[in-house]
Parts: structure tokens; C-alpha cells; sequence
């Protein structure tokens, strides 16, 4: 009885590894794979599924075809991010997206040396008083890096 036990099981997460590759959402997949929980605790689940070796293995898989079958390659990835991050900011291309399509392009050519800011830095007069001229140096840095990349112009080094 314990060889169908483990089968069934075996079956049930191959089938939740299908059905998140369809969706993307582990919940969704969680019980669409005949999966019982509620609230949290599908979710709590479907969490530690998406690390069990079994499931990790087929959704690798199946990502590996999805990105075969659309032929994405880091190139491609690349040029689309460059064609938004440079496209004149009329339309549907704001300049927060712009700024974000910038960014992504720095960290994937490693164009700064320094860490940006943290996030949570807001650059209001009682935040600044409190940051270091080290932290305060860094974010000048990092700032104006930014403008020059807005600017077009070239990383310095």
C-alpha cells in the first residue's frame, strides 16, 4: 500500500508542476492539481511544493522549452531593454519606465562599480542630515550616473 501512496504522490506533484508552468501561480496550481487547502495553508503548501526536487526538475524543464520555443536569449532580452530604455518618451513609454529599463541595463553590463542607494533612502532634509558623507557621496554618484545614462551618455569608469 505504501508504493501507490508514494505513486499518487509522485503523480499529484508532477501535475501541480504542469499546472503552475501553465499559470504562474502556485496557488492555481496547488488545486488545480487536486491539492485540499484553504487560505494560508495553500499557499503555505504550494510554497514548499515549489521547492520539492521533483517539481523544481519539471518546471526547469518546461521553462527551458518555453524560452526554446520563443527564442529568448539574453541578446534578445538585452535589445528589447535597450529599445524602451532609449525610445523617445512620448507614448506608452514614461520615463519611469524608462529610468527601470536604464537600471536593469546597468546591472546586467555592471556598469557601476558602487551599489546604488537602498531603496528605502528618500532624499528629504531630515533623511539626508542623518546619512553619512560616505552614504550621502554614494547616492551624488549614483544620481548622476543615472543622468548621464539618461543623457546617452557612456558610463565613465
Amino acid at each position: 500500500m505504501q508504493g501507490a501512496t508514494t505513486k499518487n504522490a509522485t503523480l499529484k506533484r508532477e501535475r501541480f508542476a504542469r499546472e503552475y508552468l501553465i499559470s504562474l501561480n502556485a496557488v492555481d496550481a496547488y488545486r488545480r492539481a487536486g491539492y485540499k487547502g484553504t487560505g494560508n495553508g495553500a499557499q503555505v503548501n504550494a510554497c514548499k511544493l515549489l521547492k520539492h526536487h521533483e517539481v523544481v526538475a519539471i518546471v526547469q524543464a518546461g521553462a527551458k522549452k518555453h524560452v526554446e520555443r520563443l527564442d529568448i536569449t539574453a541578446d534578445r532580452v538585452l535589445q528589447e531593454t535597450a529599445r524602451l530604455a532609449f525610445a523617445a518618451t512620448k507614448g506608452p513609454v514614461t520615463p519611469a519606465n524608462k529610468l527601470h529599463a536604464l537600471e536593469i541595463i546597468a546591472k546586467i553590463l555592471s556598469m557601476f562599480r558602487d551599489a546604488p542607494p537602498p531603496p528605502q533612502w528618500n532624499l528629504d532634509p531630515a533623511t539626508l542630515g542623518r546619512m553619512s558623507d560616505e552614504d550621502l557621496q554614494r547616492a551624488l554618484t549614483h544620481a548622476e550616473a543615472v543622468q548621464d545614462l539618461l543623457a546617452g551618455k557612456k558610463p565613465t569608469e
